[in-house]
């Protein structure tokens, strides 16, 4: 989760994402992307669902599939 009022310089990846700052980077989550009203992605969107509330900005592309065994083989690489 990202606050309000926070950022992040570089790419996301995470089973369930909540933002409500800003994102410089891709997104990517296996299940669910939820963009609150004052967040702010610049950079391209991967997920299977999204929830996008009034206000929110997305600058980039967004992709609806079944992105969840490639962040689960991600995450299994650099926890090694």
């Amino acid at each position: 989760m990202l606050g309000r009022g926070g950022s992040i310089q570089g790419d996301v990846s995470a089973e369930e994402v909540v933002i409500g700052g800003t994102v410089d980077g891709g997104v990517r989550a296996a299940t669910r992307i939820e963009l609150q009203a004052s967040a702010v992605v610049n950079g391209d969107i991967e997920t299977k669902s999204i929830v996008v509330l009034e206000g929110a900005r997305i600058n980039g592309t967004v992709r609806m599939t079944g992105v969840a065994a490639r962040i689960s083989t991600q995450v299994a690489k650099a926890n090694q």
